[in-house]
């Protein structure tokens, strides 16, 4: 109180319920990371992937299954950053990857 005066605030916050980035971690992983191209993708219910430039380019790139939740990506780009979009259950999951 100062002068006589008070005053008060109040906010309410209201939370979603969503995945942390740690169980988002767990659900879908990359790796090696960086690498020469060649990396593998885990993850159950994966529709697809494509990969990208930094500006939005689609590339080419083969793709091999190799478990049931484990994709072989060969990325046959020159070293740089690129994006891959991973679609799994209707939502798009996107990862940086470098390529050295």
């Amino acid at each position: 109180t100062l002068n006589n005066c008070s005053s008060s605030a109040t906010q309410s916050i209201t939370v979603d319920q969503c995945s942390s980035i740690d169980e988002l971690d767990e659900l879908l992983s990359i790796f090696p990371n960086p690498s020469d191209g060649n990396f593998t993708i885990f993850g159950e219910g994966i529709t697809s992937i494509k990969c990208f430039t930094l500006d939005g380019r689609a590339l080419s790139y083969d793709i091999d299954k190799i478990a049931i939740n484990e994709l072989s990506v060969q990325l046959k780009e020159p070293s740089g950053s690129y994006v891959v979009q991973i679609i799994k259950s209707g939502k798009s999951f996107y990862f940086p990857i470098i390529v050295y």
